[in-house]
């Protein structure tokens, strides 16, 4: 009832209405609005208990209420409470009681507070028959016909008939129509509670025992009748009522719970809620041991990917069905994606010896033993399976896999062949793809890519791999025509638009790359990829700033990336910031203390900011057998760099012995033997390295060099200016290799023959006298880092040669500064460099001051 006023209201429930307010001749008739609250149903119910739990800030009742157990909970206390709002209020708070302590106590603290509510409703009851046929009820469990009533209450049937229909009216029975008859039962079973504490004619309260068997299974029941005895407590109010609960049980031998249970197995299944099925069918399962349930649990289980779960049931079910092989084998299939393959191979083995010819068991058995690395055994294993199945897919796979985890590589893509020729199916021929793309057979794994999308032209992972494979052959655009496919079928994938920028830089679209780079970190700014896309191009664009950003936030989004961390370190020292390379490689070191690659950073980054002696001994202690060749070769290039020439010979050599097919590091080598005269070594190294890059200007240079020691200056001249006339080399480049021959020749003879054969035998020109300029120049760099061998040698070959190149002014002023260098060199004097013209004394101090 509801009275509203301006100011204020009156909210007030009753369970019947009175005269008071019911009759049309009463002050009150018409002052309240009256609402009925109608019985609430299951649902309903469960709705208010929810709400109620969420307003008290209970969430885990409010979780509770939704699972499987909670309903049926729920389902009890509907069976004891009907549709009365305020028994739901008052039970709701018994939902998460799972001991008897736990819910005797508060049962008959409820019944305390009830009993007085429900006596004042029967007070009200006045007619002395209505009572009497009230009374009658409350000792019934069920719905009772009208004739059956009038018998127990010792009525006429009429006069029953007539009052039970005044008692529906007023709420307090309620009516079922069946055909002709009537069915009457208490619309409040509670109700019955003031009766049985009146009459006290059992050791136990009846609605409590009702409530008892619809809580518990009737295992749990006995179980704690069970505690109750052997702990002693006979005669306790909890016991009598266990008691009470089981007698009731074996008259009748119906288990609500598991009952209520058993339609919560049924509604999870209608909503497609796996996890309740799970739940439900787990309980019925560990209450009545039924294979079904055991069954039903474990589909569910595996269906979402619940495999602990799975074992779980499996385990507990193959204690009472141990000799089903359908449990052995979910058992093991759940143990190996749990990724326990030992425990799995143990089922599996166990499931063979029964079912010998069980393909599924052997194909599983043998990704137990991969997974374990017994691969020999994968091959023994999956013999077996094409023995008994000839077109087993999965076993060549399988093989494939382990031959080439046994380092037989070659074998492995043969066999993948072999397999995709025999049995073209979309799963051997990605497989092929796959194995061909780590072997970089790339041309092999594109062709299996297309058979794929012959057979599936949306293949998701084939048109992956694909353009994985057409970068790698640098066909860039191929690879944008196959991305434009992929990302019709998925339009943000990730993949695909990193491809696409690789190729427009690999087709020299770079700022249309890094525009498109740009706006994928705007879009996606946490994904890695993204950035690592936009730090790529940067690089391809020799855009070092913007490098520096995009490493910044790849490494925001994953900083315990190493390679990132070693382009950090190689920015900072593009950039000169060497204070910042070297702090970024010295936490990129106590990061990842077995890092060799970090290490090597931090040599490179300590050379660089001119710490060399630091940073050579470093490179002379590190261990290079787990380094990457492109650390090595920046290490090798750098110590070149700073003239630390003992220590490059030392690392180069080690470098080579890692690495021996790296024409990168064999050329740096050569470098080293030539510096160190031994051009026999440097000779056959060369040789070696015009095999692997026969168009390779600087091996060409390199290797006329070395046999300028053998063949003479004519002949190493011949080389560059051949080289020089065809644009494979600049000037620049021409004239320090001219050099390095001036070094070469002079080591093998005096330096003043050496100036005879070069005024002797060079075809003498304008263009010469310059080479042979900027080359002599080159020479006095040489010799100020101390590249050059024996000065006092060249000092008395200079004092001598004056006047031979009176007809090449540029190399006799280049001569004469050599000559001066060479004189400092000796005695650290200044004077002979004050006898030059000021723009060379200037160059030659610039030379000296760099070194």
């Amino acid at each position: 009832m509801v009275q509203q006023h301006p100011f204020w209201c009156v909210i007030a429930t009753t369970p019947s209405l009175f005269f008071a307010i019911s009759r049309q001749t009463e002050p009150f008739y018409g002052f309240f609005t009256i609402r009925s609250l109608d019985n609430l149903s299951f649902d309903a119910a469960l709705e208010l208990l929810r709400k109620k739990a969420e307003l008290e800030d209970r969430p885990d009742l409010a979780r509770f209420i939704t699972t499987p157990v909670g309903r049926a909970r729920i389902r009890a206390i509907h069976h004891i409470a009907g549709g009365n709002h305020r028994a739901y209020i008052v039970l709701s708070d018994f939902l998460t009681r799972e001991t008897l302590n736990e819910l005797v106590s508060p049962f008959l603290q409820m019944v305390d507070d009830l009993t007085p509510y429900y006596q004042e409703r029967m007070r009200h009851i006045t007619s002395p028959l209505q009572r009497k046929l009230v009374d009658y009820l409350c000792r019934q469990r069920r719905p009772v016909p009208v004739r059956d009533i009038a018998r127990g209450a010792l009525v006429q049937q009429q006069s029953a008939a007539k009052q039970l229909g005044e008692l529906a009216k007023a709420g307090i029975v309620q009516r079922t129509p069946r055909g002709r008859e009537s069915y009457y039962e208490l619309a409040e079973p509670l109700m019955r509670i003031c009766i049985e504490i009146k009459d006290n004619r059992t050791e136990y309260i009846r609605t409590f025992v009702d409530l008892l068997r619809h809580w518990f299974s009737s295992r749990e029941l006995e179980k704690r009748h069970h505690e109750r005895v052997t702990g002693g407590e006979i005669g306790s109010l909890d016991h009598v009522h266990v008691r009470a609960a089981l007698e009731d049980y074996r008259r009748n031998r119906t288990d609500p719970f598991l009952e209520a249970l058993k339609l919560e197995v049924d509604r999870c299944h209608a909503e497609q809620d796996l996890p309740g099925v799970v739940e439900a069918a787990g309980r019925r399962a560990e209450e009545l041991g039924e294979f079904a349930d055991y069954r039903e649990a474990i589909r569910a289980s595996e269906q979402i990917r619940n495999y602990g779960k799975a074992v779980e049931l499996c385990r507990a079910a193959l204690e009472r069905y141990p000799d089903d092989s359908g449990l052995v084998f979910t058992l093991a299939h759940a143990l190996l994606r749990l990724k326990q393959p030992a425990s799995a191979l143990v089922e599996f083995d166990r499931l063979l010896a029964r079912s010998p010819d069980d393909v599924r068991a052997w194909c599983l058995r043998g990704d137990a033993l991969y997974a374990l690395a017994r691969y020999d055994e994968v091959l023994v294993n999956e013999d077996r399976v094409l023995s008994l199945d000839p077109d087993h897919d999965h076993s060549y796979v399988m093989k494939v896999r382990a031959l080439y985890q046994l380092g037989q590589k070659q074998a492995a893509l043969e066999l993948a062949e072999v397999h995709a020729d025999r049995y073209p199916s979309a799963t051997s021929l990605l497989s092929l793809a796959e194995l061909a793309m780590e072997l970089e057979e790339n041309e092999i794994g594109l062709r299996a890519c297309d058979q794929v999308l012959t057979l599936q032209p949306g293949s998701h992972d084939a048109l992956c791999h694909r353009g994985t494979l057409l970068l790698r052959l640098r066909r860039y655009d191929d690879v944008l025509q196959n991305e434009a496919r992929l990302l019709a079928l998925e339009p943000d994938h990730w993949h695909s638009r990193y491809l696409r920028i690789a190729a427009l830089c690999g087709l020299e679209r770079r700022s249309e790359a890094m525009g498109e780079a740009r706006a994928w970190t705007e879009q996606e700014p946490e994904r890695l990829l993204a950035w690592r896309s936009r730090l790529e191009t940067a690089l391809d664009l020799g855009d070092l700033l913007e490098a520096r950003h995009a490493l910044r936030e790849a490494r925001r989004l994953d900083a315990a990336d190493l390679e990132l961390r070693l382009l950090e370190i190689s920015v900072e020292g593009q950039l000169e910031h060497w204070p910042e390379a070297i702090e970024a490689a010295e936490q990129a070191a106590l990061a990842f203390p077995g890092s060799t690659d970090a290490s090597l950073a931090r040599v490179w980054a300590l050379l660089g900011g001119r710490k060399i002696d630091a940073g050579s001994a470093l490179a002379g202690s590190l261990d290079l057998r787990s380094s990457s060749e492109d650390w090595l070769l920046e290490v090798v290039r750098r110590l070149r760099e700073v003239g630390d020439l003992p220590t490059r010979d030392r690392f180069t050599e080690g470098a080579v012995v890692q690495f021996p097919d790296s024409a990168d590091l064999l050329y740096e080598h050569a470098l080293a033997l030539v510096d160190n005269q031994q051009y026999g070594r440097a000779e056959a190294i060369t040789n070696r390295l015009a095999d692997l890059r026969p168009e390779d200007v600087r091996v060409v240079v390199l290797r006329s060099l070395v046999r300028t020691s053998s063949a003479g200056l004519a002949q190493g001249w011949e080389v560059l200016h051949r080289l020089l006339e065809n644009r494979a080399l600049d000037e620049d480049r021409a004239a320090e290799r001219l050099a390095a021959l001036f070094v070469v020749e002079a080591s093998t003879r005096s330096p003043a023959s050496l100036f005879t054969e070069i005024r002797d035998k060079l075809p003498w020109s304008s263009q010469t006298d310059a080479m042979v300029a900027r080359a002599i120049i080159g020479v006095l760099a040489l010799l100020v880092k101390g590249n050059v061998r024996n000065p006092p040698r060249w000092a008395e070959a200079l004092r001598t040669v004056d006047d031979v190149f009176h007809k090449a002014p540029k190399t006799r002023m280049a001569i004469r500064m050599l000559s001066a260098a060479v004189q400092f060199v000796e005695t650290r004097e200044i004077g002979p460099l004050l006898e030059l013209p000021l723009e060379q004394r200037s160059l030659l101090m610039e030379e000296i001051k760099s070194q």
